[in-house]
């Protein structure tokens, strides 16, 4: 009795240390994280319907947009994640034109995505995201029923704080219309563990 006594510490002490990161590495995320994101972008819009369109189009109306966003991200130890967020978006229409867009609200914003590659020795990596309208998350899957594609993209990511803190910036964004100019957008995690 006093040989599996201590065998199953033996076993148990293994596991945990197998559990730890290398001295110096920094872990991938995993848990629940409370989400800020902000930013701006350039939308190439229709200027009779104000509905997006492919930049480049004869006559578009460029507007400039900024976006807030606030939510929870939840990661899983294969690197999948699911975001549901709200998200306020303020179209900036230029003056030559006598209309007054108030700002959009999105409740049911999500954000279903994947690690790409980590370096633990730096605690950074990339991953590559869709964002939708609708659907839900049921932890780190996404379940698209219902839900609209709104944009997808790539993103560079830094954890901090033993794992309690990442940051992260969009480095590529297109929508199904290709009516994404140019951004700026931000993003940052926090443990809600």
């Amino acid at each position: 009795m006093k040989r599996r006594v201590i065998n199953l510490i033996v076993v148990t002490a293994a596991i945990t240390l197998s559990q730890r990161p290398a001295q110096g590495q920094i872990p991938l995320p995993v848990g629940q994280y409370s989400i800020t994101g902000q930013g701006s972008f350039t939308t190439c819009v229709n200027p009779n319907t104000l509905k997006q369109e492919a930049c480049g189009t004869a006559g578009e109306l460029i507007v400039p947009e900024i976006t807030v966003r606030t939510g929870v991200n939840i990661l899983d130890q294969q690197g999948n994640f699911c975001v549901s967020a709200v998200d306020v978006t303020t179209p900036n229409i230029p003056p030559l034109y006598p209309i007054l867009m108030p700002p959009i609200v999105t409740a049911d914003s999500h954000v279903a995505g994947k690690v790409l590659d980590y370096d633990p020795s730096t605690g950074s990596g990339d991953s590559t995201f869709t964002t939708y309208r609708g659907g839900t998350c049921t932890g780190a899957t996404f379940n698209s029923a219902g839900a609209t594609v709104v944009s997808s993209g790539d993103s560079h990511f830094v954890v901090t704080a033993n794992r309690g803190r990442y940051d992260a910036i969009v480095t590529q964004i297109t929508t199904p219309a290709n009516s994404i100019a140019g951004f700026s957008y931000s993003v940052t995690g926090l443990s809600q563990q």
